[in-house]
């Protein structure tokens, strides 16, 4: 009986050990060997503490019942070591959060592949560490993600300079809202509406609360770019809002927001202009063919954008 005792107070302990008490630098340098080596120690110990071997003939021989059942506790080594891996992931996370650093990057190139229901995504990332170091860093990612990444397409990054392993793209809802805080969502009409009463400081600000991420350009103050869902605004502060977007998903939703608002066109309904009290919206489109190196004019700004070649809908909101 003391023995067991002892087996059992060993098994608490080292599950403990490995799950709670490892320090940051043994896990980030060898998690998996860790996992790995705690999985084997806590399943001896629990084997132990069940059948109490004391040499190897009794395990050969499994003379009573407590022998066997300690064979049954064999495939724990598997559990403990599944239970400190995804322990460990979770870890990961919680560094990058803790250390990570956001830097700007630049997403170079990516690939695909699938076979039967399994697929593996990958991107490579251009960025400079906080240290001033030029890094490209592939990435494996979702599914969703890739379809959210396109080449050119400016994005963040999580950097950790104490653990360089431990680094992250932002691109994908979950991803977002895991290591920012925020949920994604597109800009509704009357967040668009409110727009027109705004500085463009609170503007670029107001549209960073609802949506990931709007970027400003540098030479050209007034235009706002979100890469990573097609979209930009233009703005004339207290005069004018124009929405750009590339992708129906976003159109039709704000079609559908000014029918149950009550806007009404004004004269003929070809010519696209509704109005409702002292709003008026201009409704158009715009063809755009951005060549494969992902840049256009805006002014005398040169802007980085994804390929791209089709029909845009442009959304102008003023004030009568």
């Amino acid at each position: 009986m003391k023995r067991r005792i002892i087996y059992g107070l060993l098994l608490v302990l080292t599950f403990i050990l490995f799950y709670s008490l490892l320090s940051e630098d043994i896990l980030m340098s060898a998690s998996g060997f860790m996992a790995f080596l705690g999985g084997v120690l806590c399943a001896v110990f629990l084997i132990q503490f069940v059948a109490d071997y004391r040499d190897f003939d009794e395990v050969k021989e499994l003379q009573t019942l407590q022998h066997k059942l300690g064979l049954v506790c064999i495939p724990s080594v598997i559990v403990f070591i599944i239970v400190l891996n995804v322990h460990y992931s979770g870890l990961e996370d919680k560094i990058i959060l803790k250390y990570g650093k956001r830097v700007e990057g630049i997403i170079k190139n990516g690939r695909s592949t699938s076979g039967g229901t399994e697929s593996n995504s990958y991107i490579t990332v251009a960025y400079t560490t906080p240290k001033g170091n030029d890094v490209e860093k592939k990435f494996r990612i979702t599914s969703e993600q890739f379809d959210a990444a396109k080449k050119d397409m400016p994005v963040e990054v999580l950097h950790c300079t104490k653990y360089p392993s431990a680094t992250q793209i932002l691109i994908g809802d979950d991803v977002i809202e895991r290591f920012t805080g925020m949920k994604n969502r597109v800009l509704s009409l009357s967040d668009l509406t409110a727009m027109l009463d705004m500085k463009a400081d609170s503007l670029q600000r107001y549209a960073n609360t609802v949506s990931y991420r709007w970027i400003r350009i540098d030479n050209y103050p007034y235009f706002l770019v979100n890469g990573s869902e097609d979209l930009t605004l233009e703005f004339a502060p207290g005069e004018t809002i124009i929405y750009t977007m590339r992708n129906s998903k976003y159109y039709e939703p704000l079609l559908e927001e000014m029918k149950k608002e009550g806007f009404k066109p004004v004269g003929d309904k070809k010519e696209g202009v509704y109005s409702k009290g002292n709003i008026g919206v201009k409704i158009s489109y715009g063809s755009y063919d951005i060549k494969s190196n992902g840049t256009y004019n805006v002014g005398d700004a040169s802007i980085k954008m994804p390929a791209f070649q089709g029909v845009s809908q442009i959304m102008t909101f003023y004030k009568l």
